[in-house]
Formats: C-alpha cells, sequence, structure tokens
C-alpha cells in the first residue's frame, strides 16, 4: 500500500516539474481520506479562465464482513468564470475510471460436522463514472488552498461476482461530496 502511494507521489512530482507554470495546486481531499481513500489531485492552467485537473487515489475500506480495495483514475476540467484561476466559484465535468475488487468473509457452522466453514466470495468491477461538479477556493497567504463543493453524476459498468456479470449503473444526485486542502505556487 505504501509502495502504490509512493508512486502517485513520485507521479504527482513529475507533473509538478514537467508542467510548472505561474499557477499550480495539488491538493487532497479529506471527503475521501475519511472514507478510506487516500487520494492526490494535480490542478493546472488550460487557458485563461479554465484548468485540466488529474487524479489518483487508492481506497481499502474494511466494512464488516466486506474487503474493498481499488484505484481511483480521473480527470477534470474546470471553469473560473470570474477569470481568476484557481480562486472561487468553479465548475465542470470530471471523468473517473474506479477498479475494484472486494471480498465478502464470513463463517457458517455446518451441522452436520459441528465445524466452521470459512466462505469467501470475490468481486471485482471496473466503473466508469461522469459527473459535473461545482465549488468554491480560498487561496491564504503563504499559497494553502481550500476548497469545497459537490455534483452529479453517472456510473456506468460492469461488477463480477464469482461467475455472474451484473451491469451496473446509478445516477446519482449531490454525490461526489469534496472537500480539499492543498498548496497553489
Amino acid at each position: 500500500m505504501k509502495n502504490i502511494f509512493l508512486i502517485i507521489i513520485t507521479i504527482c512530482v513529475m507533473c509538478i516539474t514537467t508542467f510548472a507554470e505561474e499557477k499550480n495546486l495539488l491538493s487532497m481531499d479529506l471527503f475521501s481520506l475519511s472514507v478510506g481513500e487516500l487520494n492526490a489531485k494535480y490542478e493546472k492552467p488550460f487557458s485563461d479562465s479554465s484548468t485540466i485537473e488529474f487524479r489518483g487515489g487508492i481506497l481499502y475500506q474494511s466494512i464488516n464482513y466486506w474487503q474493498l480495495k481499488g484505484l481511483d483514475l480521473g480527470l477534470g476540467y474546470y471553469v473560473y468564470s470570474n477569470k481568476r484561476l484557481l480562486k472561487e466559484i468553479f465548475y465542470g465535468p470530471s471523468f473517473d475510471l474506479y477498479i475494484i475488487s472486494a471480498e465478502y468473509h464470513y463463517k457458517m457452522i455446518d451441522k452436520s460436522a459441528l465445524e466452521k466453514i470459512n466462505i469467501t466470495y470475490n468481486t471485482g468491477g471496473v466503473l466508469f463514472s461522469v459527473n459535473f461538479n461545482v465549488g468554491y477556493r480560498w487561496i491564504f497567504e503563504g499559497g494553502i488552498a481550500l476548497s469545497f463543493g459537490a455534483g452529479i453524476g453517472l456510473d456506468i459498468g460492469e461488477i463480477s461476482v464469482d461467475v455472474a456479470k451484473l451491469d451496473y449503473r446509478e445516477i446519482q444526485f449531490l454525490r461526489r461530496f469534496f472537500f480539499n486542502i492543498g498548496y497553489v505556487w
């Protein structure tokens, strides 16, 4: 897990040095972190009034009998209507690719042999998410940035449960809440 995080940080540093300009933002979403996703975001100017964002995240959660693992790769395009890049109100689409695997572990008692049997179900899938986000960002003296917002989204994909494959489609309103803390230079 630590190695994957180091790889993400290395890629972010390479992006920073490759795309270094007057305004750049490196941030982390604290809402995602609170639910078990370690993430990093890099946002850079695309035009006079828009930016492009590259995201990556690693998901690891243990919920009751479930163990979830996943990878999130994303891209966002944000418009700043006040023409002040990386400041104040922004909006735009974002796209995410989620690669997820999960295991469901539980113990069952075999009445005939009076012993516990460990049962495990494996699931996995690839989801593609299309979102529209709206947010607001403050930049404080010293380059510290705080932003918050939400969006609506559509998730499309396929999830396999052992040998069965299920199509997955879901529209979510006010999903993708975010509260980012970062650094602007």
